[in-house]
């Protein structure tokens, strides 16, 4: 009989990288982050600017980051799995902040052990990236 031995354990924290589109808010300065702006006559309005959403999203090239997690900023291991063909071995994880046995699918490749790691390694792939 053959051991298998994964990366992680249940229980274990990790982080997880992703490839995003990175994007940053960018308050209002038509109406200083109000939504809304006042007339002569003190009626308020939409801003023409912002629409009233008191800002706008920026979107910006495509990068490794560190995927943000709602509460902690970690995913804790609920689950993995691993398989094996004649072409490749697949070691994956399922996480109890997203779901055990439902949920989101994250592979070993793109799970850390700490922040400083993650980062590490988006550094390490995003100079590896064209135009770099």
């Amino acid at each position: 009989m053959a051991i298998i031995t994964t990366k992680y354990s249940l229980g274990d924290l990790v982080y997880l990288i992703r490839w995003n589109r990175r994007q940053d808010w960018e308050p209002c300065g038509f109406c200083a982050a109000e939504g809304t702006i006042t007339g002569a006559n003190r009626k308020k309005k939409s801003c023409p600017e912002c629409w009233g959403n008191k800002g706008k999203t920026t979107y910006h090239e495509m990068l490794w980051s560190i995927a943000s997690m709602p509460d902690s900023g970690h995913l804790t291991i609920g689950q993995y799995g691993f398989t094996k063909s004649r072409r490749q071995e697949e070691e994956r994880y399922m996480a109890e902040e997203t779901g055990v046995g439902s949920g989101s699918l994250y592979y070993v490749s793109d799970l850390w052990p700490s922040l400083e790691e993650a980062q590490a390694e988006c550094d390490r792939r995003n100079a590896e990236l064209p135009d770099a």
